[in-house]
């Protein structure tokens, strides 16, 4: 009887498999409802059993490539307000990290003479304590007599062109007056706006007051899109009244006009195409001319 239990209670043989995964523990809702009914799976499946349908959908993880990141060398060429910038834009959204974090590993960003000049620093015990402070001395130190000139040149030739939307002429402005006008604020910047702006642009919108700089460029945008509208609705009636100018002026004389000539029967030849005072063949006068 002994020999035979293991006929009347079978366990079941278990084979591994090297690609086999565990599936969730979840059922659908409506298998779960209904426990009887509901399919035993078993839990240790191999990966080539399960449907392509029914497979984790692989996720992306985005890395992004080094030339992303911002670096500093200290050349003349180089713009130190809009490094700091995106410097701090940049340690913000990828890593999340704070001012003070920030200053400490700012020498990661730099290379060259700028490191070469916050390793002076860090030598003779002078490195800033706050990012405020930071600034300070990384803007005094590489903003050079150069660099002032070319801004100043830059920010004196800088308007807004007549193929350049408003919202690109704003981030081009924007960017050379952080540098230029270190000092002043979003009401200045306006003013600078609707100084350098299209002529036909700033006379549409008129005189605003006190602005905030989204809604100045809510108005701007708003005069930009009616100005496109009236040059479109322009140029089309000009190409439709074009055609009609140039066949009147091909053409002046009427089409009954210029058949009835070349129709016409001169009287002294008796041949088509042209009239007797037109006539090659007048027959000589018997009186000779005195």
């Amino acid at each position: 009887m002994s020999s035979n239990a293991h006929l009347r209670n079978p366990r079941p043989i278990r084979v591994g498999s090297p690609s086999a995964i565990l599936l969730p523990s979840t059922k659908p809702e409506s298998l779960s409802a209904h426990p009887s009914s509901a399919i035993q799976i078993n839990q240790t499946v191999s990966s080539a059993d399960v449907p392509s349908q029914m497979r984790p959908a692989p996720q992306t993880v985005i890395i992004p490539a080094p030339t992303t990141i911002p670096q500093y060398s200290g050349t003349p060429s180089e713009k130190p307000l809009q490094f700091l910038l995106r410097l701090q834009h940049f340690a913000s959204s990828m890593y999340g990290w704070t001012d003070t974090v920030l200053l400490q590993g700012i020498s990661t960003f730099l290379q060259d003479t700028a490191l070469d000049w916050y390793t002076q620093l860090s030598l003779t015990h002078a490195l800033p304590t706050t990012w405020s402070e930071f600034q300070h001395l990384f803007i005094e130190q590489f903003t050079s007599p150069l660099r002032l000139a070319q801004t100043e040149e830059q920010w004196n030739h800088c308007v807004q062109r007549s193929d350049e939307p408003i919202s690109q002429f704003l981030v081009r402005l924007r960017g050379i007056w952080y540098e230029a006008k270190p000092t002043e604020t979003e009401h200045d910047l306006i003013q600078h706006l609707y100084a350098k702006m299209r002529p036909d642009l700033a006379t549409f919108m008129g005189v605003l007051e006190h602005p905030t700089l989204n809604q100045f460029m809510d108005k701007a945008r708003s005069a930009e899109k009616i100005i496109f509208s009236m040059q479109q609705q322009q140029r089309t009636l000009n190409q439709s009244v074009a055609p009609a100018t140039s066949v009147a002026v091909s053409d002046p004389f009427p089409a009954s006009v210029t058949r009835r000539t070349s129709d016409g029967v001169c009287y002294n030849c008796k041949k088509p195409g042209h009239y007797s005072y037109h006539c090659r063949s007048h027959p000589q006068s018997p009186y000779r001319k005195n």
